[in-house]
């Protein structure tokens, strides 16, 4: 298990697996898609806090899964895994008794993950001879 914060940040192995094999070593082809998921995953960050705002746990509950999925698959795993702890927790989120008045708002939190995997994600990308 890594414990670089650099590693949990991004796992440079998954990213590089990803360019080899999906993208054929083809920079552009690795640029349009991670061009994408910085986009996704800034988008679906805007979505879980109006839908942490509004509770609306069905697009809380969505928004978190994508983020889980399009993450992992270019390595952000840290982030997938905190996006998969809100997916299951909104889980609880849903049930009719639950009082939401003492839960405390985790997008802060997630908004650091996210600008922190974008950031090593264009580092990476930069490293192959691509721009994001």
């Amino acid at each position: 298990m890594n414990t670089n914060l650099e590693m949990s940040i991004l796992d440079k192995e998954v990213l590089h697996r990803f360019y080899d094999e999906i993208c054929d070593g083809e920079v552009e082809i690795l640029v349009d898609i991670a061009s994408d998921c910085v986009t996704e995953t800034q988008s679906l960050a805007k979505q879980i806090h109006t839908a942490f705002t509004v509770k609306d746990w069905e697009l809380f509950n969505r928004s978190a899964h994508s983020m889980k999925s399009t993450s992992r698959a270019l390595g952000g795993i840290e982030l997938s895994n905190r996006a998969e702890k809100m997916e299951h927790d909104s889980a609880s989120y849903k049930k009719p008794d639950f009082d939401p008045s003492g839960l405390t708002d985790p997008v802060s939190e997630l908004n650091h993950h996210v600008r922190a995997f974008v950031e090593e994600l264009r580092n990476e990308v930069a490293k192959n001879g691509g721009s994001i």
